[in-house]
């Protein structure tokens, strides 16, 4: 493989800042970069890029599946990284479709390297299944159980007690996880999830499909189980790999200090920091997985230091371009694994406080946090930071049943 692997970051999201920052730090490590997104997307206002393919606004699994055969075959990567959930959903169904074909092609020896065990994405990203491998690996997690019925709350509680948590299997940034204080209201919550679609919701949701502003569900994961799980006191933490084949080459951690928009948000203030049960475990799960790429891993902290596995995201977070001063430089580390070549060592500057930009202004714009931590502004990429500005701050949707 050359000393420059050329790799291709797609995104079928247009509101995730995070990926954003991440082009410029694959250049630096030594990466040919592609972006491939719609015009609207933040990815899309980068200058630190090599090759733009844009994306139609129609949101068809077919037309993207042309659309990516189109851009491999232009300019063919050594790498694809998914930058959200669905994406990284979609590349994983696109190898499961062209896989049960007769024969395999390009695209699907790209996919199977560029996710590792494209198989092992589902289970990943899913909430329910993430927790029942990590407990038969013999990890750190709560204990939870399948939420079928109000008589699987009310055992669960008499078990372990209340607060407990009620978790969709499939969901991102904090919309599947519900804090229940009492069995009432779990009891409630559940039955709202629980809640048969209405044929009026079943038409709007099929008319979003048609029209192209949702992917169709077969593209998209299918488990719509609950889940109750034991309430967990204590910090939230992250952790993002870089790993190939299921080593983990590199590794940054930080625990959450503010969030937006509310406490199961995504951080919007984080402190590193280096955890080393946080670190096995994530080496278990990727070892477990076989997986590539960039993968997260969301943990609580409690008061003795132990570290409870929640769940993990098979994509990039919005840490993963600060390794450079946080740590571990994850871009250098997957540079380094790909092009058979030494991983730098860290040199984590723990307790390192980091305001993301612009999510802590938008919690509070007058947070003493933006004078006390670093404001993570992106002044040298101008048509970012000025997107970026004029940003509307996102709000939690509403209770829905899973599609």
């Amino acid at each position: 493989m050359s000393l420059r692997p050329k790799i291709l970051l797609l995104a079928l999201e247009t509101s995730w800042s995070g990926a954003a920052r991440l082009p410029r730090a694959l250049q630096e490590a030594g990466f040919a970069v592609g972006v491939a997104c719609r015009a609207k997307a933040y990815l899309a206002q980068t200058k630190f890029r090599d090759h733009f393919f844009l994306l139609p606004d129609k949101n068809y699994g077919q037309g993207h599946l042309a659309g990516l055969r189109t851009i491999v075959k232009a300019w063919p990567p050594d790498l694809i990284l998914p930058m959200d959930d669905w994406t990284a959903f979609f590349l994983a169904q696109v190898h499961e479709h062209l896989a049960e074909g007769e024969t395999a092609d390009a695209l699907t020896d790209l996919l199977k390297r560029s996710l590792g065990n494209p198989a092992g994405i589902f289970e990943a990203a899913n909430k329910r299944r993430t927790i029942e491998i990590a407990r038969h690996l013999g990890l750190r997690v709560p204990a939870s159980a399948p939420a079928d019925s109000a008589a699987d709350i009310r055992e669960f509680g008499r078990v372990h007690g209340f607060p407990v948590v009620l978790k969709r299997s499939y969901d991102n940034s904090g919309n599947g996880v519900f804090i229940c204080h009492d069995e009432a209201q779990a009891v409630a919550m559940l039955a709202r999830l629980h809640r048969k679609q209405r044929l009026k919701d079943e038409v709007s949701l099929w008319r979003e499909e048609f029209r192209g502003r949702r992917m169709e569900r077969c593209w998209l994961p299918s488990d719509q189980s609950i889940t109750v799980n034991q309430h967990i006191v204590g910090e939230c933490a992250t952790l993002l790999a870089a790993c190939l084949d299921g080593q983990m080459l590199a590794a940054l951690s930080a625990v959450k200090v503010e969030a937006f928009p509310d406490d199961k948000g995504p951080s919007s203030v984080v402190r590193f920091v280096r955890v080393e049960e946080m670190r096995r475990t994530a080496e278990g799960m990727l070892r477990h997985w076989r997986l590539t790429g960039l993968i997260g891993f969301d943990f609580i902290l409690d008061a003795a230091g132990q570290a409870w596995l929640l769940e993990c995201n098979p994509r990039s977070t919005p840490i993963a371009h600060l390794g450079g001063r946080a740590g571990e430089n994850l871009c250098a580390a997957l540079h380094a694994g790909l092009t058979e070549t030494p991983v730098p060592p860290p040199a984590l500057e723990n307790g390192w406080l980091v305001a993301h930009f612009p999510a802590e202004l938008w919690r509070d714009p007058h947070s003493p946090h933006l004078a006390s931590a670093f404001h993570d502004v992106p002044v040298d990429d101008p048509n970012l930071w000025a997107a970026l500005k004029q940003a509307v701050p996102s709000r939690r949707p509403a209770v829905h049943r899973v599609s």
